[in-house]
């Protein structure tokens, strides 16, 4: 009796209780109810692809980070210094000169040498020189440990001849030779026992080894029981391959929250193939989380085989936020997940520069609600990915160049585009180009101070509409500094980014130097430009922005201090007096 009481007089009160959720913060559920008009929905579809598109850039930001460590050229090498021959008064015939077992070189290049030489009467010392500039010939395409000599011979004939001894490896060794050593060799090194030394084959090895943090490979070449042999011993010393980082910053946007937590976690050489492991997460600090939260998470593996390098690359991002307008507010919230596969390949390298290519595909999901329905910019998306790359030492700096086509596939479950969509439509079937260029010297001021100047530019042009996660965006972190809160997107444009950075800054922090380390300010300047955007023809003009900035690099801490500026901005663009970002991380 006394439950079928309470129950009826629950009833009776009904509307009141609906009245008083209503009233005093259960808003969710008018948001629920209410219906965006059409010029609200696209607003807010704005956003969400501006999210997207954010995520987007920071996801690509860290992958060009790690292509351009792997692409940097060898340090310049020292040429040996040759002693001088005194010159002779005899000298012998020479009509023609034979070298001998020189395939591991270009005919051309032997022909340039001896060319000259032919139908002349050579003293002893040119006869030197022609055997220097052969064993040069062979150091700079790599064979350190390949020599011309003569032999006994007669010359009477007028034929000269060379005979050239081409070094080998007659063995390679690390640590002490166990079967877990021998694994690492195979899958690092492009060479093994038995073919002929070439530094460039041990330079890519010794470079797929380091590029586990962990790693600290150096070798040497030491004679082999044979002539012409050498012993290769790769020494690694090893330190922790366990690594996590955890920072804060302030790089989020007011509608999922400025303030992020991230991690970092690193893991090398758990296959004992010199594989490379990392996982990335962050989520905003703080805010209302029922109204507003965002969260992503990236995790890279990457293993060689020699030459080679293969890359798989998954991430997810999520979002939700509360959008209040003037009547009424919604709810929108979003995910999208990323998975990449790619093979990079170092096509050529030699004392100076390296070229390499990279093939992909990467398969693409996003999905887009308003009050918990789906929206039409919802998609699913394979791309496929062809990039050459190229860099050099050159203008006592380093140059380095990337153009890269990518093509939207019908595969992997992909939507596939309307044949009588409108033109300005984004199409899944997309075909856009990127070329990227940067260039970085420093200039000397003492033995411990130099000014580092850095500069690189982004363009990308698109023969379609482009989604967008696939746009280019103008304004933000990763492109023109100054403008973190409302930036520019298109499917045709590209930046400009600048900075000058005083390096060399290092005190005796005493016990504050595992945390204080290097100190170095900085300044930059960035410009960049939509020329169109097929989906809003208002989505193009000019900015440009500044910043100053200080930065450390510890062994356990690091921050990065900056203050932008927007300089020059489109009428339609909001463009802030100033922003203030900052990233600080703990290293363990």
């Amino acid at each position: 009796m006394i439950g079928a009481g309470l129950l009826s007089r629950m009833r009776a009160r009904a509307p009141e209780v609906v009245a008083f959720c209503l009233l005093f913060g259960f808003t969710d559920l008018a948001a629920v109810a209410a219906t965006p008009s059409a010029s609200e929905l696209q607003a807010i579809q704005r956003e969400q692809e501006q999210l997207l598109r954010m995520e987007e850039e920071r996801r690509r930001e860290q992958e060009r980070l790690r292509k351009l460590k792997e692409l940097q050229p060898p340090e310049p090498e020292e040429k040996p210094e040759h002693p001088s021959v005194p010159e002779s008064e005899r000298c012998i015939q020479v009509d023609r000169i034979r070298v001998l077992n020189a395939d591991i070189v270009s005919d051309a290049d032997i022909a340039q040498i001896t060319d000259p030489l032919r139908q002349s009467c050579l003293k002893t010392n040119q006869l030197q020189q022609l055997l220097q500039q052969l064993n040069d010939l062979f150091r700079d395409a790599g064979y350190v440990t390949s020599r011309a000599y003569l032999p006994e011979q007669d010359l009477q004939d007028g034929i000269l001849i060379i005979q050239v001894l081409q070094g080998t490896i007659s063995n390679m060794t690390l640590g002490e030779g166990r079967r877990a050593d021998r694994w690492q060799l195979y899958f690092a090194f492009p060479t093994s026992e038995g073919e002929v030394l070439n530094i460039r084959d041990i330079e890519q090895g010794l470079e797929q080894m380091n590029r586990l943090a962990s790693n600290n490979a150096t070798m040497s070449i030491e004679p082999g029981q044979e002539a012409g042999t050498s012993v290769v011993a790769v020494t690694n010393k090893t330190s922790r391959p366990f690594r996590v980082e955890i920072g804060r910053d302030n790089s989020g946007t007011n509608s999922t929250g400025i303030l992020r937590d991230t991690a970092n976690v690193y893991l090398d050489n758990i296959l004992g193939i010199n594989d490379g492991w990392s996982f990335y997460f962050s989520k905003n600090a703080r805010g209302v989380r029922q109204t507003r939260r965002s969260n992503s998470a990236t995790g890279t593996f990457t293993v060689p085989f020699g030459y080679s390098t293969l890359t798989y690359t998954s991430s997810y991002y999520s979002y939700k936020t509360l959008s209040e307008g003037d009547t009424q507010s919604f709810f929108y919230s979003g995910l999208s997940t990323s998975d990449m596969l790619e093979l990079s390949h170092v096509a050529h390298r030699d004392q100076s520069s390296k070229t390499r290519i990279d093939l992909g595909i990467t398969r693409k999901r996003a999905r887009n609600f308003v009050d918990d329905s789906r929206q039409s910019s919802s998609r699913n998306l394979a791309i496929g990915h062809l990039a050459l790359a190229h860099s050099r030492r050159a203008f006592d700096g380093v140059l380095s160049a990337e153009i890269r086509h990518e093509r939207g596939m019908k595969i992997l479950g992909a939507k596939e585009d309307d044949p009588d969509q409108d033109h300005g439509e984004a199409k899944a079937q997309f075909r856009k180009w990127i070329l990227e260029a940067a260039y970085s010297r420093n200039f000397s001021l003492d033995e411990n101070m130099a000014l580092a100047w850095s500069s690189s530019a982004n363009w990308q042009y698109a023969q379609d509409g482009l989604f967008g996660s696939e746009q280019i965006g103008v304004g933000g972190l990763y492109s023109v500094r100054g403008f973190r809160e409302d930036s520019l997107s298109g499917d045709t444009g590209g930046y400009w980014r600048n900075e000058l950075a005083l390096n060399g800054i290092d005190q005796d922090w005493g016990l504050f130097e595992p945390v204080v380390g290097s100190i170095t300010p900085y300044v930059a300047f960035d410009m960049g430009r939509v020329l169109t955007n097929r989906g809003d023809a208002n989505e193009k003009g000019t900015v440009s922005g500044w910043s100053v900035g200080l930065r450390n690099d510890a062994r356990y801490f690091r921050f990065d201090l900056q203050f932008s500026q927007g300089l020059a901005a489109p009428q339609h663009l909001e463009k802030e007096s100033h922003e203030f970002n900052f990233n600080a991380t703990l290293r363990f």
